[in-house]
């Protein structure tokens, strides 16, 4: 039985709208990446703060699976409502979240499932019991993530805004709660994490009035399978070898350069929210621009690149900090951090703009490309981490990322302004045949 879509109401199209009303999307989805940046930042401050280096090497590679496994769930579930429902009705929306929402829960719970696997492993007892836990905290992360895009298919993103600041209360609240009761561990800080997001996930349902649809979540995945498996296939390939970078470095230099980077790379998180949120932003712009008028494209994915490629670099200030002031924002481990902080800015940098260039692809329809590119990408950041972290550990596998993005970038570059140039012809062709 087919669910009920209710009544649909005209969704303002951003293209066409006012710049005030351009202005307050961009603002929107800024704030939202702001404040959800911020509790991640502060959940890796905590454990930068708290744990030993080699702990929170753990950590990172923990948190680098979590971000593999929601690169996945989040291309076969969720990422389609940004590129097919940008310009559908509240309504369309509404019933299609909470059906993507159900998907990824169910995704969640197999994950979860997957993970009882390592019981039988030779591995020791303190690994098993950290591989299942950070499993079974995975899934309110998830859920809450899922929600999100709802209102980033919208006008604008101040829902989703208010949410994650739920979210950052409910997560403060409980690091407060672990130093109050002198509690350390890789668990526990995952554990408060998780625990806000579950109360994120719960404040989005009665934001929307709506429960995850799990009856017609399978049916989600499989209508939009042609679009989602191939960006599924993209987003594990560039999530997975961007994160399986810390297991190369841990397994060539030792844990504690995985520290180092890890430490380096959070240090620089305030920054990197607005790579995040650029993301966001033009997933559903740049899908708007092509079916308007796909010429205006190149310019905006141009200065978008500059601008992130550029802010970046602003971490060097933090060369200038001094110890006393860094040792009270990161603890222990700031002079580790600094170390790496130039080839971990060039990071950024560089990868940016490849990301700008992959939405310009999807946008267009090249999915397959788009995909090639990914698996270029991921290929040479792999190559180039292993080489560099076997020559100069953490801080030469950084630069043989900065390497690899940059020869990236430019073959990915010039594959788009050709395919760009030929999609523009065609469309121009098409309109002089009317036209006659």
């Amino acid at each position: 039985m087919t669910a009920r879509v209710p009544a649909p109401r005209a969704r303002p199209d951003t293209h066409d709208a006012p710049p005030r009303l351009k202005r307050a999307a961009l603002a929107s989805v800024l704030v939202d990446q702001g404040i959800s940046s911020l509790t991640n930042f502060l959940v890796t401050l905590y454990a930068m703060r708290t744990l030993s280096l080699p702990q929170f090497g753990v950590f990172s590679i923990v948190v680098g699976v979590y971000i593999v496994a929601y690169a996945v769930v989040r291309g076969l579930c969720v990422e389609v409502l940004l590129s097919s429902y940008a310009s559908a009705s509240e309504g369309v929306r509404r019933v299609n979240a909470a059906r993507a929402v159900g998907a990824t829960a169910l995704l969640a719970t197999v994950v979860v499932s997957v993970s009882l696997a390592c019981l039988i492993l030779p591995i020791g007892s303190q690994t098993k019991l950290t591989v299942i836990g950070a499993s079974a905290l995975l899934a309110p992360i998830l859920i809450q993530d899922a929600w999100r895009y709802y209102w980033f298919c919208g006008p604008t993103a101040w829902g989703a805004a208010l949410n994650d600041a739920v979210c950052l209360a409910a997560t403060c609240c409980g690091a407060a709660w672990l130093s109050w009761r002198h509690l350390s561990g890789v668990l526990p800080v995952l554990g408060i994490w998780a625990a806000g997001a579950a109360v994120g996930a719960v404040v989005a349902s009665i934001q929307l009035r709506s429960l995850p649809d799990l009856r017609h979540g399978l049916r989600w995945v499989r209508v939009h399978r042609g679009v989602g498996l191939v960006l599924f296939a993209s987003g594990f390939v560039s999530t997975a070898s961007c994160r399986l970078v810390p297991v190369l470095i841990g397994w060539t230099a030792g844990l504690a350069q995985v520290g180092r980077v890890a430490a380096s790379l959070a240090i620089l998180a305030p920054i990197n929210v607005l790579t995040t949120a650029s993301r966001v932003y033009l997933l559903p712009e740049t899908a708007r621009r092509v079916e308007h008028d796909v010429s205006r494209l190149p310019r905006l994915m141009a200065s978008f690149s500059v601008l992130l490629a550029a802010l970046p670099m602003l971490a060097l200030a933090y060369a200038v900090v001094p110890d006393g002031v860094g040792q009270w924002y990161a603890g222990h481990n700031w002079t580790a951090a600094g170390e790496c902080l130039l080839p971990i800015a060039l990071w950024p940098a560089t990868s940016a703009p490849i990301m700008i260039v992959s939405c310009g692809l999807r946008a267009s329809g090249h999915l397959r490309t788009m995909l090639r590119l990914d698996l270029l990408v991921g290929a040479a950041q792999i190559s180039g981490a292993t080489i560099g972290a076997a020559l100069a550990g953490g801080y030469g596998a950084a630069w043989g990322v900065v390497a690899a993005n940059v020869l990236t970038l430019l073959a990915g570059a010039r594959t788009f302004r050709r395919l760009h140039r030929r999609d523009v012809e065609r469309i121009r062709a098409g309109r002089d045949l009317v036209s006659a």
